[in-house]
C-alpha cells in the first residue's frame, strides 16, 4: 500500500514537472510560428487597389449575364491581352479580377499593383479589354449571319452588295473564323450597336491570329491562310468599318457596353491588416502548441525524441543503406539523383510545354519548381507506407523504435530532394530567372511538407501492416492526387476562385506546391519577361502548417498505438 502511494506521488510529481515543460513547449511553438510569419508580417509589399465599372445592356448580352463559364472565359481573355500591354502584369502583386455582373448590367473590375499608376492602368485596361471581349462575343453572331448571306449570294453567282460583302467572301475562302456556315438568303439588319460589336469581333480575331502565328508547329499552308486572313481583317477594319459614321471608338460614351466609371488614381495603400495577421499567427501558434501538448500526453514526445536520439546511429546507417541500395550496381551511381529530376522535367516539358503547347511563359521554371517537391512527396509516400513491411525481418530480430523505419525513408527522400535543388537553381541562373530573397523561406516550406509526409506515412505504414490492400489503393489515390495538384497547370487559371480555394483547403499539397512556386517563380504571365517571385499569403502558410501538424500528431498517435503488434502481424 505504501509503495502504491509513493508511486502515485512520484507520478504526480512528474506530471507537475512536465506541466512546466508543456508551458515551455506551448511558448516555443508560438514563438516559432511568429518567427516564421515575420517576413509576411513585416516585409509585405505595399500594394494599391483601383477599380473601374463597366455597364452592359443586360438584354443584349444576356448570355454573358447568365453564364458564369462565359464570364470567366472572357475575363481571362481580357487579362491575357493586358498581360501583353503591361510588363509584369499577372504576378502575385500585379493583377486584376472581375466581379460578378449585377442585375442592371454593371460590373466592377478591381486591380492591385505596387504603385498607384500601375493599379489605375491595370483597372482601366482590363475594363476596356473586357468590353472588347463582350462585344466581340456578340459581334461573332452578326458576322456569321453576314457571311452566310454572302455565301448564299456567292452560290447563286450574284455579286456582293457592298465593299464589306466583297471582303467577307475572301475571308470565307481562308477560313479566318472557326464557325461553320450555312448559306442564307436573308440579309441581316445591322444597326449601330451591331456594327460596334462587329468591329470588336474583327479586332479580337486580329489579335488572336497574331498569337496563333507564333506557334512553332503550324503547317506552311495554315500560316499562309492566317497571314492572308489577318491582312484582310486589317483592311476591313481600316477601309470599311472604321470609316462608317455609326462606328464609336470611345468606350466611355453611353452605349450597349461602355466604361461607366474609369479607375481613379489611388491615394492610399492597401491596409496591411497587421493586427489581423498577427492575431492569426498567434492563434495558429497556440493551437499548434496545444496539439503538441496533447500529443506529448498521449505518446510522450520527450521520451520518444530521447529514444530516437539514442538510436541516431541506426537511423544514419539505415539512411545510408537506402541511398546505397537505390543506386546499387548502376554505372552512374549517385549521378542518377541529379539526372532523374532533369529527365522527368524534360518529359513533362515535352508533353505539356511543346506537344500540348502551353501558353505559360518560361514553362520549364514553372514546372520545375513544382515537380521537384512533388517527387519528394510521391517518393516519401510510396516508400514510406511500405517501410515497416519491407523491414519485417529486422523487426522480428531486434528491438528498436519502430518509428525509425518511416523516418529513415523520409530522410533518404529528403536527401534526394536537397541534391536536386542545386540543379534547379543552376537552371534558373542560366535561363535568367530572378533569384530573389524570397527563396530564404524555402526551408520553412520544406519543414511543412516534411511534417505532412511524415504524418501520412506514419499512419499508412501502420495500417498497411494489418491491411495489405492499402498499398494498392494508395497507388491509385496517388495517381489521382497528382492530377488534382497544380504541378503542370496553374490552379487559378482553370478554376473559379471558390473552387481553387476548396482544392487548397482539401489538398495540402496544392497549397505547398503553390508556396514553392510563389517564392521561386511568381504568378503566371504571358509576357516575355520572367514573373516576379513573392511571398505566399500568411493565412495559406498558417492553414497548411497547422494541417501538417494535425496530420503528424494523428499519424504518430496511430503508429504508436499499433506498433506493439507489428511483430505478431509480420
Amino acid at each position: 500500500m505504501a509503495q502504491t502511494i509513493n508511486a502515485a506521488r512520484t507520478v504526480n510529481g512528474k506530471r507537475r514537472r512536465l506541466g512546466g515543460f508543456h508551458w515551455f513547449l506551448l511558448l516555443l511553438t508560438i514563438g516559432m510560428t511568429l518567427l516564421i510569419s515575420a517576413p509576411t508580417l513585416f516585409f509585405q509589399t505595399v500594394q494599391y487597389d483601383a477599380s473601374a465599372t463597366i455597364q452592359l445592356n443586360p438584354q443584349r448580352y444576356r448570355s454573358f449575364m447568365a453564364e458564369q463559364a462565359l464570364q470567366n472565359q472572357l475575363c481571362d481573355a481580357s487579362r491575357n491581352v493586358v498581360k501583353s500591354i503591361l510588363p509584369k502584369f499577372g504576378s502575385n502583386t500585379f493583377g486584376s479580377a472581375c466581379g460578378a455582373p449585377a442585375a442592371d448590367g454593371s460590373l466592377i473590375l478591381t486591380a492591385q499593383a505596387t504603385s498607384p499608376e500601375d493599379a489605375q492602368a491595370a483597372a482601366d485596361y482590363t475594363a476596356q479589354k473586357l468590353i472588347q471581349q463582350v462585344r466581340a462575343a456578340g459581334g461573332r453572331d452578326s458576322l456569321r449571319r453576314l457571311m452566310e448571306y454572302e455565301l448564299g449570294l456567292l452560290l447563286k453567282n450574284q455579286p456582293a452588295n457592298n465593299e464589306l460583302g466583297r471582303r467577307l467572301r475572301e475571308l470565307i475562302g481562308v477560313q479566318a473564323f472557326d464557325f461553320s456556315l450555312h448559306a442564307s438568303t436573308e440579309l441581316p439588319a445591322i444597326n449601330a450597336e451591331d456594327l460596334n460589336d462587329l468591329v470588336r469581333a474583327f479586332e479580337v480575331r486580329f489579335d488572336q491570329i497574331a498569337v496563333e502565328l507564333r506557334q512553332p508547329d503550324l503547317a506552311a499552308e495554315r500560316v499562309r491562310d492566317l497571314k492572308t486572313a489577318r491582312g484582310l481583317i486589317g483592311t476591313i477594319l481600316t477601309d470599311v468599318l472604321y470609316s462608317d459614321p455609326r462606328y464609336q471608338s470611345d468606350d466611355s460614351k453611353a452605349s450597349a457596353a461602355y466604361v461607366k466609371q474609369a479607375a481613379l488614381l489611388p491615394t492610399q495603400a492597401r491596409s496591411q491588416n497587421f493586427a489581423l495577421k498577427f492575431g492569426l499567427a498567434l492563434v495558429v501558434g497556440i493551437v499548434g502548441g496545444i496539439l503538441l501538448v496533447l500529443a506529448d500526453r498521449a505518446i510522450g514526445i520527450v521520451d520518444k525524441v530521447r529514444e530516437l536520439w539514442a538510436y541516431r546511429e541506426l537511423i544514419r546507417n539505415l539512411v545510408l543503406r537506402d541511398l546505397r541500395s537505390r543506386y546499387k550496381n548502376s554505372a552512374l551511381g549517385y549521378v542518377w539523383s541529379l539526372l532523374n529530376p532533369l529527365l522527368m522535367i524534360s518529359i513533362f516539358y515535352l508533353i505539356f510545354g511543346l506537344l500540348l503547347n502551353s501558353n505559360i511563359r518560361h514553362f520549364h521554371i514553372f514546372l520545375m519548381v513544382a515537380l521537384l517537391p512533388w517527387n519528394y512527396f510521391i517518393g516519401g509516400m510510396a516508400e514510406g507506407m511500405m517501410s515497416v513491411i519491407s523491414n519485417a525481418n529486422l523487426i522480428k530480430k531486434v528491438y528498436f523504435p519502430r518509428e525509425i523505419l518511416p523516418i529513415t525513408t523520409l530522410i533518404s527522400n529528403l536527401v534526394n530532394f536537397m541534391l536536386a535543388l542545386p540543379i534547379m537553381f543552376l537552371i534558373m541562373f542560366i535561363t535568367g530567372a530572378p533569384i530573389k530573397a524570397t527563396l530564404l523561406l524555402m526551408p520553412v516550406i520544406i519543414v511543412i511538407e516534411s511534417m505532412f509526409i511524415l504524418g501520412m506515412i506514419l499512419f499508412l505504414s501502420s495500417i498497411t501492416v494489418f491491411y495489405r490492400d492499402v498499398s494498392h489503393i494508395m497507388g491509385i489515390v496517388l495517381q489521382l492526387w497528382f492530377f488534382i495538384t497544380p504541378v503542370f497547370y496553374p490552379l487559378d487559371n482553370i478554376a473559379s476562385a471558390n473552387y481553387a480555394k476548396l482544392v487548397r483547403w482539401l489538398n495540402p499539397m496544392a497549397s505547398i506546391v503553390d508556396f514553392y512556386r510563389d517564392i521561386a517563380y511568381g504568378g503566371v504571365t504571358n509576357v516575355p519577361d520572367y514573373p516576379t517571385p513573392g511571398l505566399p499569403s500568411l493565412d495559406g502558410v498558417a492553414r497548411t502548417g497547422l494541417t501538417a501538424l494535425i496530420v503528424l500528431c494523428f499519424g504518430a498517435y496511430v503508429f504508436n498505438h499499433y506498433s506493439a503488434r507489428f511483430g505478431e502481424e509480420l
